[in-house]
């Protein structure tokens, strides 16, 4: 148990609980965790699936499967990220999207009827985690709308740039990682793989960007920036 408590102390769900108050929470309702193997179904589309998932180990894909086979990923999850927390206000809706586990992936599953049922031993945790929640539904509806900002742009070179320059932000850093590989990455923008080989490569020979495998540093803000302004 404490192994668990130190690991989900770290994740923006259990923000402002501390140990105690975790330990109590799980006294009264038991972990419910599940182990899934890379490529294995979290959850499938339409499914109807009404708890929320918090990552404790590996990594997840949210995607959207078309009729033609195809899949778009709409974005990842890393440990210690969430799913499906908007279902737990609207129990009647199925899950409009599918996760999959990139890598052997470890979930953490609560309830709804945990947190929103109130138990006078628990409230204050209760409470919190209400709060967290709250939070959480807001941080992924701007990750939305940066989402539906790459969709609208048409030049790839302006869809490369300003997702590197949202990745660069969220690191702090000039040079960072990310998580897609270069087929994830393509689907996330909607282009073609060639096409964006072929553009991380003009980008690069302009002084823009430097890469190596998952590993990008914007070596030109100021280009980058009117590049990704300028669709």
């Amino acid at each position: 148990m404490k192994e668990l408590i130190d690991k989900i102390s770290k994740s923006p769900l259990f923000s402002s609980i501390n140990e105690n108050q975790c330990r109590h929470f799980f006294e009264i309702f038991p972990p419910k965790i599940h182990q899934y193997e890379k490529d294995e179904i979290i959850v499938r589309r339409s499914e109807h699936f009404h708890k929320i998932g918090l990552i404790l180990k590996g990594k997840a894909t949210v995607h959207q499967d078309t009729s033609y086979g195809t899949s778009n990923i709409i974005t990842w999850l890393n440990e210690m990220d969430t799913f499906a927390e908007v279902l737990m206000f609207i129990p009647f809706e199925s899950y409009p999207t599918s996760i999959t586990a990139s890598t052997s992936t470890q979930v953490l599953f609560i309830e709804p009827s945990q947190i929103i049922e109130v138990n006078h031993t628990i409230k204050d945790v209760q409470h919190t985690l209400l709060l967290n929640i709250t939070k959480l539904i807001a941080n992924k509806a701007f990750l939305l709308h940066n989402k539906v900002e790459i969709l609208s742009i048409k030049s790839i070179k302006a869809k490369i740039c300003h997702y590197l320059l949202h990745e660069s932000e969220k690191a702090g850093l000039s040079t960072f990682e990310i998580a897609l590989n270069r087929d994830q990455m393509a689907s996330y923008l909607h282009v073609s793989r060639p096409s964006l080989s072929r553009e991380l490569k003009v980008l690069q020979n302009e002084n823009t960007i430097k890469f190596k495998g998952n590993r990008f540093e914007i070596t030109n803000r100021n280009r980058c920036e009117r590049i990704a302004s300028e669709d």
